[in-house]
């Protein structure tokens, strides 16, 4: 199931995401205007995004690095963001996601948040009125603020578990957190190199397991509706603290083991 990445790119290159891309691209910064979308260019120049594709894809089986939730998955690569901050601006953000869902992903993975707008949220129900299933970082404030898309009904909110499976203290806690993955020192594909790996930590690190579980999800049920995928996912979950829905893990801890069966 082709899995939509909203990003900093990707480094094509590294061992363990070689022959993984299928669509690669990156946003001009126009709003949704010909021309806005740059095809065949969608290379790395921070790490954030080879790190969360390998989260999501990376090889398994190869002897080398980590494995892929979705490790059969193919990517779609969009650059919105680049930069040694990994910055950029909502309508390339919003362009990345209209240029996703039109080439077919099936579950778009969003490592990233900001403010409201309208454009961006044309941009999410544009994509969820395709079908698509979008995953987004809660944010890493460490209080109740709500981020953007995550913050969308349409749009899955993700926060972050430590190694002791306890709320990362980074992890923003609000209503509208739906699930929760591991997001601390997480091990991946790092662009400094075609050999390199690196840890990082964040809801950014959490929502790439929670896409790929997703694509597991839609794989293994082709005629699964995006929010049959939804229910699925929510409901193969561990649940953590207060019983049910909670602001810190929403229904609990993503499980690809139960979501798998």
């Amino acid at each position: 199931m082709k899995v939509g990445i909203v990003d900093t790119g990707i480094r094509a290159t590294h061992q363990d995401l070689s022959g993984k891309v299928a669509n690669c691209a990156r946003s001009q910064g126009l709003i949704i205007l010909a021309g806005s979308i740059q095809e065949g260019s969608c290379s790395d120049d921070n790490g954030h995004g080879t790190h969360v594709a390998g989260t999501i894809a990376g090889k398994a089986n190869n002897g080398v690095g980590v494995a892929g939730v979705a490790f059969n998955s193919p990517l779609a690569i969009c650059k919105a963001l680049g930069g040694p901050l990994g910055s950029g601006s909502t309508s390339d953000v919003a362009n990345c996601i209209t240029w996703l869902a039109d080439k077919g992903a099936k579950v778009i993975s969003m490592s990233l948040g900001g403010g409201d707008s309208t454009t961006l949220k044309n941009a999410v129900q544009y994509a969820a009125g395709k079908d698509v299933l979008l995953i987004a970082a809660a944010g890493n404030d460490g209080d109740a603020t709500l981020n953007y898309p995550a913050a969308y009904a349409e749009v899955v909110s993700v926060a972050a578990t430590d190694n002791k499976d306890q709320r990362a203290s980074f992890s923003n806690a609000n209503a509208d957190v739906e699930i929760a993955a591991p997001g601390v020192d997480v091990l991946s594909s790092y662009n400094s190199s075609d050999t390199s790996y690196t840890t990082l930590s964040g809801t950014s690190m959490a929502t790439p397991h929670v896409s790929g579980v997703a694509a597991v999800i839609r794989g293994k049920n082709p005629a699964f509706t995006a929010a049959q995928a939804r229910s699925k996912l929510d409901a193969s979950v561990d649940d953590k603290g207060a019983a049910g829905r909670d602001a810190q893990f929403g229904f609990g801890r993503v499980n690809l083991q139960k979501a798998a069966t």
